[in-house]
C-alpha cells in the first residue's frame, strides 16, 4: 500500500512490518536503561545517538531518574555499610561490621570500653576513653608513668586509696606498700582476661 495516492513507494507497508521490531528494540532499551546502562552505551549497541535513545525513552514514559547513571548512583549509596558502633558514622570496608578504626580496637583491645577499671566510657584511642587517654599521654610526657600498664596500675591505686586527688608521690608510696595488688600485668588482664 502506498503512503499516499501520488507516491509509488511502499513506505506504509514497510512501517507496518518494522513496527514490531521497533517495539521490541524500544522495550529492550527501556530494560537496559532500568538495569543501569547509560544512554551512550545503549546508543552504541543499537547504532543510535545518546540523544535519540533519550527521546525514545521519553516516548515510552521513562525519565532519567528511573535508570542509567542515576540508578547506579542510588545502588552505590544503598550498598554502603556503616559501622555498627552507635554514633560512629564511619563507612565499613567489605563485609565488616565495624569501620577500620573500631575493627582495630576490637583486634587490639578486645572491646570498645575503656581499659581503666570502673570506667564504662567507650574507648577512643589506645583502648582508653578520651579523659584517660589524654591523662595517660600528659603523665607519660611529664615522666609520671612509664607505659600503659604503669598508668593502669596508677589508676587502680587511685580507686583502692579512695582519695579524691592523690599526688603521684602518695600513689607510688601506696603501690610500694601494697605490691601484691600491683604485681600482675593489668594491660594483659584487661584486654585478654
Amino acid at each position: 500500500m502506498p503512503c499516499n495516492l501520488y507516491c509509488g513507494c511502499n513506505r506504509r507497508y514497510d512501517m507496518a512490518i518494522q513496527l514490531p521490531k521497533r517495539v521490541i528494540r524500544d522495550r529492550t532499551m527501556v530494560q537496559l536503561f532500568k538495569d543501569g546502562r547509560t544512554l551512550e552505551s545503549i546508543g552504541d549497541e543499537f547504532g543510535l545517538s545518546r540523544e535519540r535513545v533519550r527521546q525514545i525513552l521519553v516516548e515510552r514514559g521513562i525519565c532519567s531518574g528511573q535508570g542509567g547513571q542515576a540508578l547506579r548512583t542510588r545502588r552505590k549509596k544503598e550498598s554502603v555499610r556503616y559501622c555498627e558502633v552507635s554514633d560512629c558514622g564511619r563507612k565499613t570496608k567489605g563485609e565488616s561490621k565495624y569501620c577500620h578504626w573500631h575493627k582495630e580496637q576490637i583486634e587490639n583491645y578486645g572491646s570498645f570500653k575503656c581499659l581503666v577499671k570502673g570506667c564504662d566510657t567507650p574507648s577512643l584511642k589506645y583502648g582508653m576513653c578520651n579523659n584517660h587517654g589524654t591523662n595517660f599521654f600528659i603523665n607519660r610526657q611529664r615522666g609520671n608513668v612509664e607505659d600503659l600498664n604503669d598508668y593502669l596500675k596508677v589508676q587502680l591505686a587511685k580507686v583502692l586509696m579512695g582519695k579524691v586527688k592523690p599526688t603521684f608521690v602518695e600513689l607510688r608510696k601506696f603501690m610500694k606498700d601494697n605490691p601484691e595488688q600491683f604485681e600482675k600485668d593489668l594491660f594483659t588482664e584487661n584486654v585478654h582476661g
